[in-house]
């Protein structure tokens, strides 16, 4: 919830992050609807997932031309609206 706070509405003048955070508003404030929402870890597992290879990999920009094998069943999960309980 931290995050979409300091989107929203935090002065960025002495932020380490203020350039990210610059870029997301500029992208926020152009022609299209935009929501922001806070979810749990558990409520958005392909997220989760992809931002996990994200963070181990090493090259800058991936492009996927098709979800990776270890993301098929949160993707099903997910379009059936299976839930998880947080452990």
């Amino acid at each position: 919830m931290y995050s979409i706070h300091l989107i929203k509405n935090e002065d960025l003048s002495y932020h380490r992050d203020a350039p990210e955070i610059a870029e997301i508003r500029d992208l926020l404030a152009r022609d299209w609807r935009v929501d922001l929402r806070h979810t749990l870890r558990e409520g958005n597992a392909c997220a989760d997932l992809l931002a996990k290879r994200g963070a181990r990999d090493t090259t800058s920009f991936r492009l996927l031309s098709r979800p990776p094998s270890d993301l098929q069943l949160h993707l099903l999960s997910d379009s059936r609206g299976i839930t998880f309980r947080r452990s």
